[in-house]
């Protein structure tokens, strides 16, 4: 079983996550101690995943914090966030079943990913053979044919033959410099995380749809806490260590307007993740002292949104892909051919 990926962190798939949190929070539920759960749990696994569900629950009987003791399965940001407010609340269960919903959403995104693309990245990488081989191959016979007849060509015929004698001479020098810069730019987000998160924020659809599944979990947490019992404050301040820098910051910024004796309303109010349909949620949790019910009630609400909004985009990729590439191998077709249309006019 492919458990564990080794390097400087260590990491679970985030399927084997699914089902080890999935486990935990049925067999807590059931009212088996975490203990007992833990070595239920280990029976079901074998290599690595097996081995460090022991250690945790070794490190638990020696009296070890269930943050540290954790470590040992993962060293996920939100998972650790997760275990250390389950340790504080003292509502473990909770927040297991908060964890293995977050990861079956997520498993469930992905499939559907992987079930909406299969038919399109077809049709782009088939596209891209076709373009390949009529660059490679195709257009140069007909420069050959339009040289013999020394007829001035069209610009646009012009250019996509300049693009066909790139390709044929440095189409390898091409495809190394697209590796190269991808791997450039995935290097400098990891430097730049913050800087990258917001200029995804600024694109229309993408940056909508990356801000409603931070809220989504976002309110996942809070709702965890606060059916904890556990203040607001110091729930808004257990959520401030997201993966989202952006949310992070105005979290803080919240925290310090509500600590000044603002309201809910206020607080909340311009920012970039909390529009007025969230703000008036709370402010009605705030009036009638139910704010585990106004979290509760968002977290529905932006459950669907991100789940139809992927939906949508994805199934709007499909047909958007096709009519891409057709215009594609259509201009270059449509390039080609010109020339000859014209000399047909001539005659």
């Amino acid at each position: 079983m492919r458990n564990i990926i080794k390097g400087n962190e260590t990491k679970i798939n985030e399927k084997d996550l699914l089902s080890f949190t999935k486990s935990v929070y049925y067999l807590l539920n059931g009212k088996i101690s975490l203990i007992d759960t833990l070595g239920i749990i280990a029976q079901n696994y074998d290599g690595d995943l097996k081995n460090r569900i022991i250690r945790t629950k070794q490190q638990i009987e020696k009296g070890v914090s269930l943050h540290r003791a954790f470590s040992k399965i993962t060293l996920d940001r939100e998972f650790m966030e997760m275990i250390k407010i389950g340790e504080e609340t003292g509502n473990l269960e909770i927040v297991f079943k908060n964890l293995y919903e977050k990861y079956e959403f997520n498993q469930k995104i992905k499939k559907d990913i992987k079930n909406l693309s299969i038919y399109p990245l077809t049709v782009i990488i088939t596209a891209l053979v076709i373009v390949f081989i009529l660059l490679k191959f195709v257009v140069p016979k007909f420069v050959l044919i339009y040289s013999d007849i020394g007829q001035e060509l069209p610009k646009v015929t012009q250019i996509v033959i300049n693009i066909s004698k790139i390709v044929d001479k440095y189409g390898i020098i091409l495809l190394m410099t697209i590796v190269f810069l991808f791997f450039c730019l995935k290097k400098w987000k990891e430097q730049n995380e913050k800087i990258f998160e917001r200029k995804i924020l600024g694109i229309k659809v993408i940056g909508k749809m990356y801000k409603n599944i931070c809220i989504l979990n976002f309110t996942r947490n809070m709702y965890s806490l606060t059916d904890a019992n556990v203040p607001l404050i110091q729930s808004l301040k257990m959520c401030t260590n997201s993966k989202s820098y952006v949310l992070n910051e105005e979290l803080k910024k919240i925290i310090l307007k509500i600590e000044k004796g603002e309201s809910i309303q206020k607080s909340f109010k311009n920012t970039t993740f909390f529009d007025n349909e969230y703000i008036s949620f709370l402010t009605i949790g705030e009036k009638t002292g139910e704010m585990k019910i106004s979290f509760f009630n968002l977290n529905e609400i932006y459950y669907e949104k991100v789940s139809e909004k992927i939906k949508w985009i994805l199934k709007m990729f499909e047909p958007l892909s096709i009519i891409f590439i057709g215009i594609i191998i259509g201009l270059i077709v449509f390039s080609v051919m010109l020339p000859i249309f014209k000399m047909g006019e001539m005659l």
